[in-house]
């Protein structure tokens, strides 16, 4: 009988942090009151907090897994990190001149990594099918064209910033593609490819309401919780990864535990 992926103290590890993340998010909505015009509740402390718990689940898988999956766990990890700088500088908790502006390219960096760790894993797993790639890229690549002329571009705003929105929407589009192309491979990166997708969303509205003003009861909470709940879904792609190869040495007839975790007891 094979052996678990993952020992149970690193699942309960995981759990507890998934648990203290969600109490974070609970706590932080209770305790907050309600600022930026009625926009939202959670306190940018909480923000911070839940996304520190993200990078921390980020690390320990580059602990957990093998050789073999370690480069996708910390070009995974890499991007977290530095989604997390980027959750900062917008926040102002890193002084910046141009907090807009920094968060942009850290964010862009933390998108760059994602779409390296796709790369690498889709080549490692032969997930690999050009056509496929190339269709789900340029596919993503127009949605987030259109939604940058029909949400995000305005007269109102400085070319810079208007035209750097277009180029970061166009990372995070490059991003999602290939995650998208690994789901279409292999159902068990779907999680991640909605991940991707709800961080596209995320950000979409989010320069949205800055740029043309649109706004509503909560909203920066709603949008929080599109990109928060998006990152966590994308921090777990190793574990997308393990299940993959395992599912594939289970058919052919093999044990897969060596191959993917270190899981004995």
């Amino acid at each position: 009988m094979a052996q678990p992926a993952i020992k149970p103290s690193v699942r309960v590890l995981f759990a507890a942090l998934l648990a203290v993340w969600v109490a974070v998010h609970i706590v932080g909505f209770i305790v907050g009151d309600i600022y930026s015009s009625g926009h939202a509740k959670i306190p940018l402390e909480y923000r911070i907090s839940a996304s520190l718990v993200l990078v921390l689940c980020g690390w320990i898988w580059l602990a957990v897994v093998t050789p073999r999956l370690r480069m996708y766990a910390t070009l995974s990890a890499l991007g977290m990190t530095f989604g997390c700088l980027g959750d900062m500088a917008m926040g102002k908790v890193i002084p910046c001149s141009d907090s807009l502006i920094a968060g942009m390219i850290l964010f862009a960096l933390c998108h760059l990594f994602y779409t390296a760790g796709y790369l690498n894993v889709g080549g490692l797993l032969g997930l690999r099918r050009a056509p496929v790639r190339a269709v789900s890229v340029v596919l993503m690549l127009i949605v987030a064209l259109l939604a940058w002329l029909a949400l995000v571009n305005s007269p109102d705003v400085a070319a810079l910033r208007n035209y750097g929105a277009l180029g970061y929407c166009a990372i995070i589009a490059v991003m999602a593609g290939f995650a998208i192309a690994l789901a279409i491979e292999a159902r068990q990166f779907v999680p991640l490819a909605l991940g991707a997708l709800l961080f596209l969303a995320s950000d979409v509205l989010l320069a949205a309401c800055m740029f043309r003003g649109y706004g509503w009861y909560l909203v920066n909470d709603f949008i929080w919780c599109l990109y928060i709940v998006g990152e966590a879904l994308i921090v777990f792609g190793p574990a997308y990864a393990i299940r993959y190869i395992r599912t594939q040495k289970t058919v052919a007839g093999q044990d897969p535990a060596p191959c993917v975790v270190n899981s004995t007891s």
